[in-house]
C-alpha cells in the first residue's frame, strides 16, 4: 500500500490543479494562437515538442496536447516530428558534452 501513495499523491495534485487554475482557458488560449499561426502551426509546435523534450518534460502529455490541437493525423505526424527532432537534440547536446570532457 505505501508503494502507491506518491502515485496517489500526484493524482491529488493533479486534480486539485485542474480544479482551481484555469486549464481550460490556458489551453483554449493556446489553440487560438496555434490556429494564427496557420500552415506554420503544426512546424512551430513541433519545435516547442523538440525543446521541451531535451528539457525532459514527458512526451505522453505533450502528444495527448497535439492530439487535442490538430486532430489525430497531424497531431500524430507532429508528435512523431517533434520527439525525433527533441532526440537529435538530446544526442547532439550530449556529444558534444562528452566531446568537451575528453
Amino acid at each position: 500500500m505505501k508503494r502507491f501513495l506518491p502515485l496517489l499523491a500526484v493524482v491529488v495534485a493533479l486534480g486539485v490543479c485542474f480544479l482551481f487554475l484555469p486549464v481550460k482557458s490556458w489551453f483554449l488560449a493556446s489553440r487560438h494562437w496555434v490556429e494564427a499561426l496557420g500552415f506554420w502551426g503544426p512546424a512551430v509546435m513541433a519545435l516547442v515538442y523538440a525543446t521541451l523534450t531535451v528539457a525532459m518534460i514527458p512526451g505522453s502529455a505533450l502528444t495527448l496536447g497535439l492530439g487535442l490541437l490538430f486532430g489525430l493525423w497531424v497531431g500524430v505526424a507532429t508528435a512523431v516530428v517533434g520527439a525525433n527532432l527533441g532526440a537529435l537534440g538530446a544526442f547532439l547536446h550530449g556529444a558534444h558534452a562528452a566531446a568537451l570532457q575528453g
